[in-house]
């Protein structure tokens, strides 16, 4: 069996008791549809508040600043025979200027703007699930 690693950054942005979310795209083969927070993977050389930075910007079109570690996640899964390690860090996001804009051809499609009220019938990964958790300070039903 394969294993790999990923290490990934994601920001929790808040504007008007609003969380910012994406919508996983077509590309993505697995939760596509799903709705997550913004971020992704780590390059190498690049620190995680500089990739939860950059991430964002690409999938949103908001210039954000970083604010404090909230956590870190961790998730072990299989996809047929590869063993997956995810790290996911996250960070409390606050906007400084950019227009919202979906992501174009990337690993999401759209991205809005959800209360913690309009999150109880949305179809999230698990991880935006602890986002809006940690962000809202309340849980989110499955």
């Amino acid at each position: 069996m394969s294993q790999s690693i990923r290490i990934s950054a994601y920001g929790l942005l808040l504007q008007d008791d609003r969380l910012l979310l994406c919508r996983l795209s077509p590309r993505v083969s697995v939760n596509a549809g799903l709705w997550t927070l913004p971020g992704g993977g780590i390059d190498f050389g690049e620190s995680p508040e500089e990739a939860m930075i950059r991430e964002v910007h690409e999938e949103t079109g908001l210039r954000v600043g970083s604010g404090p570690l909230r956590a870190v996640d961790s998730l072990c899964d299989q996809v047929k025979q590869f063993h997956n390690h995810s790290i996911r860090i996250l960070y409390d996001a606050h906007y400084i200027d950019g227009k919202l804009r979906p992501e174009q051809d990337g690993t999401t499609d759209r991205c809005e703007w959800f209360t913690h009220s309009q999150l109880t019938d949305l179809h999230m990964v698990d991880l935006a699930r602890k986002g809006a958790e940690l962000a809202f300070n309340l849980p989110v039903r499955k």
